[in-house]
């Protein structure tokens, strides 16, 4: 079984923008990698961009076999092109996002989140908590993130990967099959505009 590093690479504001995943099974391959990443590029273009602001845009994803740390990473471009978000309006502060938090019922490496960037300045409700179009694609978002095993007829699975941070050896994964929603806006410091990724 091998597993893949997909970083999907992202824009908002003019900053650059990344979020990570880990994709195991006998299909997780560079030969299929452009099936995968065209599959997630799906998976943000139909249930995350229509909630996110035009600010948004997915450009490309950066894709490395983990199992051989000399393996190279590659880069892959969406075959449809890129995909941008379809709210207008004012962008929210750029540090704030949807949080979703996956996790596999086992020991450890069993947890993983991911800021979902993007949102306008609409996406709250009068609690100041995230409305229910935005928390509607979270949920659809994350179904589709564990289902791309059913989308792309490849055998493969949504995963939380370990590293050996000074080798980049792959010590473990686990397949991700549950997920939770934050409806209070996540914040990342490093996603303020000048910071960088």
């Amino acid at each position: 079984m091998t597993t893949l590093r997909i970083v999907a690479k992202m824009t908002l504001a003019g900053q650059e923008v990344r979020n990570v995943f880990y994709v195991a099974g006998g299909d997780a391959t560079h030969e299929n990698a452009q099936d995968i990443c065209d599959a997630i590029a799906g998976v943000y273009e139909d249930n995350w961009m229509p909630a996110a602001t035009t600010n948004l845009g997915l450009y490309g994803f950066d894709v490395k076999e983990l199992d051989d740390p000399e393996n190279p990473t590659i880069e892959y471009l969406p075959t449809g092109g890129a995909v941008a978000g379809e709210v207008t309006g004012d962008l929210a502060p750029t540090q704030i996002a949807a949080l979703v938090s996956f996790k596999s019922v086992t020991a450890p490496p069993n947890r993983k989140r991911t800021y979902l960037p993007g949102l306008a300045e609409g996406a709250f409700d009068g609690d100041a908590l995230l409305n229910n179009t935005v928390r509607a694609a979270m949920v659809s978002w994350a179904d589709a993130m564990l289902d791309l095993a059913t989308t792309t007829s490849l055998a493969i699975a949504f995963v939380i990967a370990r590293i050996e941070p000074t080798t980049q050896v792959l010590v473990g994964s686990n397949i991700l099959t549950q997920y939770l929603l934050s409806i209070v806006p996540a914040t990342q410091r490093r996603r303020r505009i000048g910071r960088g990724i």
